[in-house]
């Protein structure tokens, strides 16, 4: 699934895994723009059975409360930085706050203009800040993922190697 079709199906995938073990292996989740909905033990323990992709700068896989709160905590402080203030400290409103990620085994397709596409597995735990950039939004779009989702299986299929590091499950490129 794609965005809170990809959230929901994680979130099932972690279910079915604690109450139906022994059909859980012949399952696996593929989630687009997966949302933020794990810690990083229960996203880990499906990380055979779950792939989050994430293209890029997308926001989504990157946004929940506490990053958000993170996010805005930054802006703030910046505001009350070039005004001169100081930093106020309940804006710390993050802390203690569970850290969510996107589930499972993560695989980011990095879509740099004129660099082409490259892609690297990583850890969960490298989405756990929301960094705002000028494409944050668009690389959510679904037409963005299946533009993209095509041009990794077509240069996999012509055996382009140094342009996409193949994953181990084939169905992922085509």
């Amino acid at each position: 699934g794609h965005s809170l079709g990809a959230g929901v199906a994680g979130l099932m995938t972690a279910i079915w895994k604690a109450s139906h073990p022994q059909t859980y292996r012949r399952t696996h989740c593929y989630g687009y723009g997966m949302p933020a909905i794990l810690t990083a033990s229960i996203g880990k323990g499906i990380a055979d059975r779950c792939t989050s992709v994430i293209i890029g700068g997308d926001m989504v896989p990157r946004f929940s409360l506490r990053s958000f709160r993170l996010l805005r905590d930054g802006i703030l402080n910046t505001l009350s930085a070039s005004r001169g203030s100081h930093p106020s400290s309940d804006r710390s409103s993050a802390q203690g706050m569970p850290v969510l990620l996107p589930a499972g085994r993560v695989l980011w397709v990095d879509d740099a203009e004129g660099e082409g596409l490259r892609s690297y597995e990583r850890g969960s735990e490298e989405f756990n800040e929301m960094p705002m950039t000028v494409c944050s939004f668009e690389a959510h779009m679904p037409q963005n993922y299946g533009r993209v989702m095509r041009e990794c299986g077509k240069r996999a299929r012509m055996g382009d190697d140094g342009a996409v590091e193949r994953s181990r499950s084939p169905s992922f490129f085509g």
